[in-house]
């Protein structure tokens, strides 16, 4: 069995899957299709996302822009090379999550409302479980 963590939000599903007992973890985001974004570590993935959604842009460092969106960097990732960005989405705490391929190819993005940031937070905090 595989061990795995499953962020939802508004369509989109972000899947971490622990492949090894050294703790590598591959990651995957699913819409309407599944698309490998690479892996590392779950403890890396785990604090820079949870680092990241605790921040709600506070601290904007290595910022880009896209779409007149000013997107901080959050994980970059091995193997297929993707990066995750993110940037505050409304006054309340919302979050646009952004998965940009090696190459630079931007996949739709994830919505998060306030109470998705909280839920990912707990889960990713909760660990990997056996599904």
């Amino acid at each position: 069995m595989d061990k795995i963590i499953e962020l939802h939000a508004n369509g989109a599903l972000l899947r971490l899957e622990m492949i090894n007992e050294f703790g590598w973890c591959q990651v995957y985001l699913i819409n309407d299709k599944v698309t490998s974004l690479g892996a590392d570590t779950f403890a890396v993935i785990k604090d820079r996302l949870t680092n990241y959604l605790r921040s709600n842009d506070s601290d904007m460092k290595q910022i880009i822009t896209h779409n007149d969106y000013k997107l901080q960097w959050i994980l970059s990732l091995s193997e297929k090379h993707a990066a995750i960005y993110g940037t505050l989405a409304s006054d309340n705490g919302d979050l646009r999550i952004f998965c940009v391929e090696d190459g630079g190819y931007y996949l739709p993005e994830v919505y998060l409302q306030k109470p998705d940031v909280e839920r990912w937070i707990f889960e990713l905090e909760s660990g990997l479980q056996i599904k």
